[in-house]
């Protein structure tokens, strides 16, 4: 009897996440990509457990664009307003 493949989480601080869900265990079927996120926003894989002829039938992966870090919208307005404030300062 097969018992299969299961993905365990042997308590990771950031968590691991299968198809967006975090979990402690997640069953892996044999011949179905799964997609596995290190931590939220961390690093990604895309899992396949079966033999060359179904990974030679899988569509390829999505390609996601990559994000803008959190802190450079507020980091691009302030350095541009302690720009304008400089200038400001040097008029006076």
């Amino acid at each position: 009897m097969d018992a299969g493949w299961v993905l365990v989480d042997v308590g990771s601080s950031n968590g691991t996440f299968v198809e967006g869900r975090r979990i402690t265990e997640a069953a892996v079927a044999a011949n179905a990509p799964v997609n596995v996120e290190f931590g939220p926003g961390g690093p990604r894989i895309r899992l396949f457990v079966g033999d060359e002829t179904a990974i030679e039938s899988l569509p390829p992966a999505p390609v996601e664009k990559p994000r803008v870090p959190a802190w450079v919208v507020p980091s691009g307005v302030g350095a541009l307003l302690a720009v304008l404030l400089g200038l400001l300062l040097m008029k006076c």
